[in-house]
């Protein structure tokens, strides 16, 4: 999983390139989610463009997101 994060000028270039090279995403707050394989190389890939970017292990949280698009904290405010 990456963690990907920018500064809010530079949010929308990188909503368009995900979406251009078809990589699937998830918005968390200020970050961006990005499933993948092959972590290393796309986080090398997105650091070289200025991003702030994490590449972990996903955790069940991710996988509660990307089932219901909806995050935790969400779910226990209601």
């Amino acid at each position: 999983m990456l963690e990907i994060r920018v500064q809010s000028a530079r949010r929308q270039a990188l909503l368009d390139r995900l979406t251009r090279e078809s990589l699937p995403f998830y918005e968390s707050g200020s970050a961006l989610l990005v499933p993948s394989r092959d972590g290393a190389t796309l986080a090398s890939a997105f650091s070289d463009d200025g991003a702030s970017v994490v590449h972990r292990d996903a955790t069940l949280e991710d996988v509660f997101l990307r089932l219901t698009s909806r995050a935790l904290a969400e779910e226990a405010d209601e």
